[in-house]
């Protein structure tokens, strides 16, 4: 009774109650990325259902629109990404297609909607169309970015009006496009259905080469710093496999290393028979990263609990980098 006189006596001009709306007009960022040749960060932001990109550059990190999408219309933003120089941004507006190609059109608008990357300037300006569709992979040394369509793989100038190159077309699907760390080779995943290749092409085409081929299913290439190998998954194919059911173990997955001059290549590391033996992937565009002391770091649920794991390149034991009861996303 006490509680609810004092609630009754506030005065007239306390704050306003916190309501539905509030709830759903609040702000929400994601997709946060930094340029590694310069101080500036960029995300993605919804502000009542208009999706926009954000930047802020240092010393001062104040943040600014670079878009200006308007409406609650349901149109994703995502894929976001600095060029080599941090001067652009590139990023894909729309979403996924169905299996027809449709993308979604939340509004039933008249025109149909599409899905395409666009670059735009982090000195502002309108953003300009790179391509159509999603997915790509911006070039470390220059303006340009591959894209791969069905069974072939392109690179394009981001230059107004450029024309795109094809440089390869393969058997089954590509996916998975990765640079080397100077722009001279192009890593890709050749999925084939019951198994997949990794392969390398230089950007002005020729022969593709594939690392260590065979019939499980490989996939997530990383490169190394020095751009000499490639480390990869390799998971086993199953023919039989329950969709929607949990799969908590399978032929376990392993990690191997390639060499990319030689395609040869040999396991560093392969999970434990029992829990953990089924790969569990993270919400990230690789499942694998090459980072210092020639380490590379993967995820996997050794303890039941999906953490990152690190190995050394030249293989050993994996080492907990977050260990407790928890799961890394």
């Amino acid at each position: 009774m006490c509680v609810a006189a004092l609630a009754w006596s506030a005065p007239a001009g306390a704050q306003a109650p916190f309501d539905v709306e509030d709830v759903l007009s609040y702000s929400f960022a994601s997709g946060l990325v930094a340029a590694s040749s310069a101080d500036r960060i960029a995300w993605i932001e919804n502000e009542r259902g208009a999706r926009n990109v954000w930047i802020a550059s240092g010393p001062s990190w104040e943040g600014r629109s670079l878009t200006s999408f308007l409406d609650d219309d349901g149109q994703e933003i995502s894929s976001l990404a600095f060029t080599h120089d941090g001067q652009s941004l590139l990023f894909v507006r729309g979403g996924a297609p169905n299996r027809q190609g449709e993308v979604p059109d939340p509004l039933s608008t008249t025109d149909e909607e599409e899905r395409a990357v666009w670059v735009v300037s982090v000195d502002g300006g309108e953003p300009r169309k790179v391509i159509d569709g999603g997915g790509f992979a911006p070039a470390p040394d220059a303006p340009r970015l591959a894209y791969a369509r069905g069974r072939e793989i392109f690179v394009i100038d981001l230059e107004e009006g450029a024309e795109p190159t094809r440089i390869a077309r393969i058997r089954g699907s590509a996916g998975s496009l990765a640079w080397s760390p100077d722009g001279a080779r192009l890593a890709f995943v050749s999925n084939r259905g019951d198994h997949a290749f990794v392969g390398v092409v230089e950007p002005g085409g020729g022969q593709v080469n594939y690392l260590d081929p065979s019939v499980a299913r490989d996939g997530s290439p990383a490169w190394s710093p020095d751009g000499r190998r490639i480390a990869f998954l390799r998971t086993p194919n199953e023919r039989v496999v329950h969709m929607f059911a949990p799969r908590r173990e399978a032929l376990p997955f392993s990690i191997r290393v390639a060499d990319v001059a030689t395609g040869e290549a040999r396991e560093i590391w392969k999970a434990d028979e029992g829990v953990g033996s089924a790969f569990s992937g993270i919400n990230a565009s690789n499942q694998l990263f090459w980072g210092a002391g020639d380490r590379i770091v993967f995820p996997w649920e050794g303890d039941g609990w999906k953490h990152l794991y690190s190995i050394p390149a030249a293989g050993g034991r994996a080492t907990l980098l977050t260990p407790g009861a928890f799961e890394v996303q």
